[in-house]
């Protein structure tokens, strides 16, 4: 039996992409994290790769695709006000760039959601969180839709669980899986602003609880429908948060196709 895992049990880490000359911005990146977390609570390292089960630090390093990038420590929804003084930090600064090619990624734990849990709940949701992030970023090589069009149904049986593995794991989903036991949204842009970080992450933490209580023999031979706006998303992910839900709908409006 899958162990149910309450919201404020849920571990996470956020990477940050920044396309800024990282010479001349890391040492204030740094100085931002150190006001808040204290003194020795970053690690600046040119390895692309790093010990991902010491994540008990911040971590300043090179990113493959940009120029720099900044992860968290692995956290939990009691931390958030702090990430959100750094961030808030890095905003006054006007010192950190960001472009369409950054992005804003945020790893949840695993546990307690199974790989068809996940699947099932993202095709729910994709079609209208999508429109809640600029355009380009569904067709960003890294933050694929894993549904190409917009439909009123859906049969489950034509979405091979191997192949959303597949292309998560190649990290050219809008979601994907990771070795290091976590799921990773991929879909945000790049920015630094601590609205975002906050109602962005809380809704991946909802998103979350929402796939782990997903019956997947509920879905098996069955052509679902899909959720007919961005209301009825909220809705049937039983959010709350009002601060989200305002979020999301901005976003919704400010970003969808009309």
């Amino acid at each position: 039996m899958q162990k149910f895992v309450r919201l404020s049990d849920r571990t996470f880490g956020c990477e940050f992409e920044f396309d800024s000359d990282r010479e001349k911005t890391s040492p204030f990146v740094i100085r931002a994290i150190e006001n808040v977390y204290g003194k020795r609570s970053v690690v600046d390292t040119p390895n692309y790769t790093i010990n991902r089960s010491n994540y008990k630090r911040w971590f300043v390093k090179e990113d493959s695709s940009v120029a720099f990038e900044v992860t968290t420590p692995i956290s939990k929804w009691k931390d958030m006000k702090k990430i959100q003084k750094v961030v808030e930090l890095w905003k006054v600064s006007g010192k950190l760039r960001v472009t369409q090619y950054t992005g804003f990624h945020v790893h949840v734990a695993k546990v307690g959601v199974t790989k068809k849990q996940l699947m099932i709940a993202w095709l729910l949701v994709e079609p209208f969180i999508s429109q809640c992030f600029p355009r380009y970023r569904s067709y960003n090589t890294y933050s694929h839709r894993f549904v190409k069009k917009n439909k009123v149904d859906l049969n489950l049986n034509n979405y091979s669980l191997q192949d959303f593995i597949y292309t998560s794991e190649h990290h050219t989903n809008a979601i994907c899986t990771t070795p290091e036991k976590t799921y990773e949204f991929r879909i945000c842009e790049g920015h630094f602003d601590p609205v975002i970080t906050r109602n962005w992450v809380k809704f991946c933490l909802l998103f979350m609880n929402f796939a782990q209580k997903i019956k997947v023999d509920e879905y098996v031979n069955k052509k679902v429908s899909l959720y007919n706006s961005i209301i009825s998303v909220l809705n049937n992910m039983s959010i709350k948060d009002q601060e989200v839900i305002r979020f999301i709908k901005k976003r919704h409006r400010q970003h969808k196709i009309v």
